[in-house]
């Protein structure tokens, strides 16, 4: 797929095994990567819906964005939630293959507790377990677990893109501000609230691999 934009591929996933959203690389790059001579590692920036009438499809929805039950139906057998259709997204954010493997370990906080002002320090493992050589992009998700308002169910707040050979493993390090963890209140005031932010690593914002915890000191 050669395009500027997105289109409702629900048909495609379906029935091809492999589908290649290329939008502007001109046709040697859409050929390296057909013969192998480049090895995919582009995730997607934008959330692909199911159609028009699914819009807008987002990967930080609400935690009552997408319905308690998740058990969808059909004109015929109605479900719950969402009766007719699925809310979920067709590709979701950050999306993207690879002709190798990456395994994820190794998960470590090194702030447990942030007091006012600090960053939380967090690193992670990443090995190639395939047979060639590829790039991953290791993406950082964080979720405020009680809060004064609804938060999303995730929200990405760093991502890295390294390059292993096969066997190879990288640790992957990421520091976040501590006024990255705010919200709006229902003042309107910008705040970090106490409390237990659960801290998210993966490949795409549906393929989280590793989850750990830290806390906000009063």
């Amino acid at each position: 797929m050669i395009d500027g934009g997105l289109y409702s591929i629900a048909w495609e996933k379906e029935h091809l095994p492999a589908i290649l959203e290329a939008w502007y690389p001109g046709e040697q790059g859409v050929a390296d990567i057909l013969f192998g001579n480049v090895n995919p590692s582009g995730k997607l920036s934008v959330s692909v819906p199911q159609s028009a009438g699914h819009i807008p499809t987002v990967y930080d929805y609400k935690p009552s964005g997408r319905g308690y039950y998740h058990q969808p139906g059909s004109p015929e057998h109605p479900g719950r939630d969402y009766v007719f259709s699925s809310p979920d997204a067709l590709f979701c954010f950050g999306h993207g293959l690879s002709y190798t493997s990456f395994n994820y370990w190794g998960l470590e906080i090194k702030t447990r507790e942030v007091k006012e002002g600090e960053p939380v320090e967090i690193s992670v493992q990443v090995s190639n377990t395939g047979e060639v050589t590829g790039k991953e992009v290791v993406q950082l998700h964080i979720r405020d677990k009680v809060s004064s308002v609804t938060t999303p169910v995730k929200s990405l707040k760093g991502f890295k893109k390294i390059e292993l050979a096969p066997g190879d493993t990288k640790q992957v390090e990421f520091k976040v501000d501590f006024d990255e963890l705010s919200l709006w209140n229902i003042e309107m005031q910008r705040v970090v609230e106490t409390g237990t932010f659960e801290v998210q690593i993966g490949s795409y914002s549906e393929d989280i691999r590793l989850r750990g915890y830290f806390t906000v000191a009063d």
